[in-house]
């Protein structure tokens, strides 16, 4: 197993939400991201890496991630990613489904079909496990 870990913390807060959308486009896979939080924005990621399966724990603020048409032919790494959300509420809208996600609750949504996902933090900010199938995404 191959572990890494980020938090913006260790950037000044002007550099943080920059470096968090560059990393998780390499890490993961591209997205357009926008938050309230943007300057200074606090977010922390660990991907465990055990071959043919990655997970991600990221953990940060409210925000919105979409993945476009357009990112998806630029990119796509052809995964299928099972979330828990663990910490925080995510309303999704993928495949013609609006959903809304609660502690404990599970889905599944492929990267090569657009979706758009809002993130709404708790007390203790918002956390997820996702687990990555498919063609793992390289870091660049």
């Amino acid at each position: 197993m191959i572990e890494t870990a980020f938090n913006t913390q260790d950037l000044p807060p002007g550099e943080r939400f920059a470096y968090w959308n560059a990393m998780t486009d390499r890490s993961l896979c591209p997205t357009l991201i926008s938050s309230d939080h943007a300057n200074d924005f606090r977010a922390t990621l660990r991907n465990l890496d055990f071959g043919a399966v990655q997970v991600s724990i990221p953990g940060m603020p409210s925000l919105r991630s979409a993945r476009t048409p357009k990112l998806i032919r630029k990119s796509d790494p052809e995964l299928y990613n099972v979330a828990l959300d663990p910490r925080g509420t995510m309303k999704v809208s993928h495949v013609g489904r609006d959903l809304v996600l609660r502690p404990r609750d599970l889905v599944v949504y492929s990267s090569s079909h657009p979706f758009d996902a809002r993130v709404t933090a708790g007390e203790q900010g918002f956390a997820q496990l996702v687990e990555h199938l498919g063609n793992r995404p390289r870091s660049r």
